[in-house]
């Protein structure tokens, strides 16, 4: 209810940004003027990408030793993102695949383990493609990044640090336990921590999950390689969208890897913020650094096609995919227990 109540809230803050930069008429007008097969080839782009998270959580069961059909994967990875794009800071859509995957019969320690590698390698995927596009188009972000420079900045060293715990994880688990340890008893003393036994207890259970996720990368090295470069792939559909959506209005100029650079920096920049979706933040970001680049009155139409695709559209097929298949597997689930019933 309080999540809802805060999406609620954010979407009025977005429509007023949007409406405070431009009339309703204008921007109709503006939408009507782009191409539906850029459109199009948007939604492909994102549903390629939801795709590409699939094959990766079916790649890694299957060299865990268990073997997923592709339609189930997929169906895990829209549940996941329909609950991150509608819980604060995304921390939902790890704990719904894991409920999903438990659903259909796969070990929940298992699921944990495969999504935790593929959240390690989401980040430093993310990372690594925007620090690389930053430094080869630095003049061209300085021009257009404005205050969330300090934001990307904040959020780019506290994911260099978490990329760098992993490490410590993988190669020196023993002193990445005491570094947390001590991290949360200092914390406590400085009463920025209460409950300090609840919260170890959970901060335990992160670093054992961790650690089994450093062992299986540290022994298979090739499959690792195979997923970031797969994982990179993945964040280039996605942040190829907002370019296929500045196509569809004629406009030119700006170069693919310039606007994915931008998108690399405002997708990083959001990873902190406790939004649901980074609504409202992701509206201010995108009307502040593409002010020079959607020109001639194309700056809300482009926001509102490359947010609904890239969001609202994913939201809705999410929540249809999850609707439907937890009511499929409750009545699968039911049908089953009954089974077992009439045998007794």
């Amino acid at each position: 209810m309080i999540n809802a109540v805060v999406i609620i809230v954010l979407l009025l803050l977005a429509a007023y940004l949007i409406l405070s930069e431009q009339k309703l008429p204008e921007i109709i007008e503006a939408m009507r003027q782009a191409k539906p097969e850029y459109l199009l080839v948007g939604i492909a782009l994102l549903i390629l990408y939801v795709a590409c998270e699939s094959f990766i959580i079916k790649y890694l069961m299957k060299n865990m030793g268990t073997d997923l059909r592709f339609h189930k994967c997929f169906k895990y990875s829209f549940v996941g993102f329909f609950f991150c794009a509608v819980t604060p800071s995304a921390t939902g859509g790890q704990p719904a695949q894991v409920i999903w995957m438990a659903r259909d019969g796969v070990d929940a320690g298992l699921s944990s383990l495969v999504l935790c590698i593929v959240t390690m390698v989401y980040k430093t995927a993310l990372v690594v493609i925007s620090g690389v596009l930053v430094l080869l188009h630095l003049p061209f972000v300085k021009a257009h990044i404005g205050y969330m420079g300090y934001v990307y900045i904040f959020s780019l060293v506290l994911n260099v640090i978490f990329i760098a715990a992993l490490g410590l994880l993988i190669y020196k688990p023993v002193i990445a336990e005491k570094i947390t340890i001590k991290c949360m008893n200092l914390l406590s003393k400085i009463r920025l921590v209460r409950n300090k036994e609840k919260i170890m207890g959970k901060v335990y259970e992160s670093i054992d999950r961790y650690k089994s996720g450093s062992v299986f990368i540290k022994y298979h090295f090739g499959v690792m390689l195979n997923v970031f470069l797969l994982t990179a792939f993945q964040r280039m559909c996605f942040f190829s969208i907002t370019y296929v959506v500045y196509r569809s209005f004629g406009l030119s100029g700006t170069s693919f890897f310039e606007i994915i650079t931008l998108q690399t920096i405002l997708s990083l920049s959001l990873d902190i913020l406790p939004l649901p979706g980074g609504i409202g933040a992701n509206e201010e970001g995108f009307l502040m650094m593409y002010d020079q680049i959607f020109t001639g009155n194309f700056l809300v139409s482009g926001l509102l096609f490359s947010r609904g695709i890239n969001y609202y559209v994913l939201v809705i097929i999410g929540a249809a995919v999850t609707v439907i298949s937890y009511v499929t597997g409750s009545r699968r689930i039911a049908s089953a227990n009954k089974r077992k019933g009439d045998r007794k």
